[in-house]
């Protein structure tokens, strides 16, 4: 039976590997990609938190509405950025891989029967 000593000596050893792990993924090759994936949701809740028909595009004082223009232009950038960061650090899959290889058919009598042969439709 390990004593308290052991346990502490493997948990100190669970502990510093966490913390490795932890490090690679605030400091490491993907942490760019997930500082763009948050800069994006930011700015997704900028845009959100304003109606474009709410503002007063009339008024010379307001520039709001020049604000979120230029949001907009850049969230392209951003969501370019990290698709590109996101394959290139394989933290992303290929779009072709995240599709669900089913398909999906409507049921119909036509349907069962091909899939029953030729005893569709005939009595027993």
């Amino acid at each position: 039976m390990p004593t308290d000593a052991d346990k502490i000596k493997e948990l100190e050893k669970k502990i510093k590997f966490l913390e490795g792990k932890l490090d690679e993924f605030e400091n490491g090759d993907s942490s760019l990609y997930y500082a763009v994936q948050r800069k994006m949701k930011e700015l997704s809740k900028i845009l959100n938190k304003h109606k474009l028909d709410e503002i007063d595009i009339d008024d010379k004082n307001n520039k709001a509405f020049e604000r979120l223009s230029g949001i907009l232009e850049k969230c392209e950038k951003y969501a370019l950025s990290a698709t590109a960061l996101g394959s290139r650090f394989g933290v992303t899959q290929p779009e072709s891989e995240n599709k669900i290889g089913i398909i999906r058919t409507i049921t119909t009598p036509e349907s069962i029967a091909d899939g029953l042969g030729n005893s569709a439709g005939q009595k027993k």
